[in-house]
């Protein structure tokens, strides 16, 4: 297992035109739409440290956690802004020994505007920008499925794993006004029957007001997982599980723990998402 850093920079207010060729230069494979940079280096990768001196070069300020004070917000970083997360990069023999994981997606094609739900909702959607995949989407921090794949996923039988259907709505439209989807158009929250354990309070960072609000892990701000193996042996066979802890403002919004099994059919139809194994403490 190497540490490494993640860099994501989206553009700023008036970014400086030369920033992202200065960055895509280096590293072309970190390029997205809508000139955002995203792209993971090792600690030892030499061109970490071009990166950062593009930044200083532009005076490019880290965006980091909204709960650091040390770092600047977005209203105060006019040139663009960029945020650094530590991360485990783990080899493709550890990914493959590995039961459960944290799953997740920064890849912009899988890209899903949601709202919060509303009374009778499990989920409202934005039809429009549409994410460029036909398989599985991802709305941090869940992911959905359209109708098209939905026979291909269910084929699969996986453990845990329930299906909702959604509410569409417009970008800028009402998100409490009741509408169906066109036929064959569905879109569907990928949720689960189970619900794992509290992770244990002295290996997670959460807000003090609410525990189940999860920011970060001490040590490092990437997120990692943490259960004890007695909680994990209790799902049994499980594919699909959501977190105790969920995200933001809303509680429907809970992290995806998924098996090696749902890791396979994700690689095997080529579909580029972040999987964080589950660490064990006994």
């Amino acid at each position: 297992m190497k540490r490494g850093v993640l860099i994501d920079v989206a553009r700023g207010r008036s970014c400086p035109a030369d920033l992202y060729p200065s960055l895509g230069a280096i590293a072309p494979e970190g390029m997205h739409p809508f000139d955002r940079f995203l792209c993971t280096f090792a600690d030892d990768d030499p061109r970490l440290q071009q990166v950062y001196e593009v930044f200083a070069r532009f005076d490019i300020k880290r965006l980091g956690n909204p709960h650091e004070p040390e770092t600047l917000s977005a209203r105060d970083s006019p040139n663009g802004y960029f945020t650094r997360r530590y991360v485990h990069l783990f080899t493709p023999e550890e990914l493959d020994a590995a039961d459960y994981f944290l799953a997740w997606a920064h890849d912009s094609d899988y890209d899903l505007y949601k709202s919060l739900p509303y009374e009778g909702s499990r989920q409202c959607i934005y039809t429009s920008p549409s994410p460029r995949s036909r398989k599985l989407m991802y709305g941090y921090p869940q992911f959905y499925v359209r109708e098209k794949f939905r026979a291909t996923l269910e084929a699969e039988a996986f453990v845990g794993l329930l299906l909702f259907e959604t509410i569409p709505v417009r970008r800028t439209g009402n998100a409490g006004k009741r509408t169906v989807w066109p036929e064959g158009r569905a879109i569907y929250l990928l949720d689960s029957q189970f619900e794992l354990p509290r992770m244990p309070p002295n290996e997670v960072v959460t807000d003090p007001d609410n525990p189940r609000l999860w920011w970060s892990n001490p040590g490092f701000d990437d997120k990692q997982p943490v259960y004890r193996r007695a909680d994990m042996a209790q799902l049994g066979a499980c594919d699909y599980a959501r977190t105790w802890e969920h995200w933001w403002e809303s509680e429907t919004d809970r992290f995806t723990i998924v098996s090696q099994r749902f890791r396979q059919f994700c690689l095997k139809h080529k579909m580029r998402f972040e999987f964080v194994p589950v660490k064990y403490v006994d």
